[in-house]
């Protein structure tokens, strides 16, 4: 399960938990749109399912509307999600 977490409980800022199918495999995580591009900080991978955690420099809802998120795993590989309203929590179900 993808999931975009405006506001995170260690310090209200955005949060993005990857599937766990991605343990292991991400290089990148970055974010983009009307307000430019930014690259997320890897934490952790061993909290709520050994789900890949990424967070960012600011709440979810200062990055807008309308965010490509988008991962480059396994050297070359990309996979990206679209979250509609960044001050809204996002989940998308994911398969191999």
């Amino acid at each position: 399960m993808f999931l975009w977490k405006p506001n995170s409980e260690s310090d209200g800022n955005l949060v993005i938990l990857l599937p766990n199918a991605f343990r292991g495999r991400v290089q990148t995580c970055s974010i983009t749109g009307g307000f430019g591009t930014e690259e997320g900080n890897f934490t952790t991978d061993s909290h709520n399912g050994n789900r890949p955690h990424y967070r960012f420099s600011r709440p979810g809802a200062a990055y807008g509307n309308d965010i490509n998120v988008q991962i480059v795993y396994d050297g070359n590989e990309i996979k990206s999600w679209r979250v509609p309203n960044g001050a809204s929590r996002y989940e998308q179900s994911y398969s191999d």
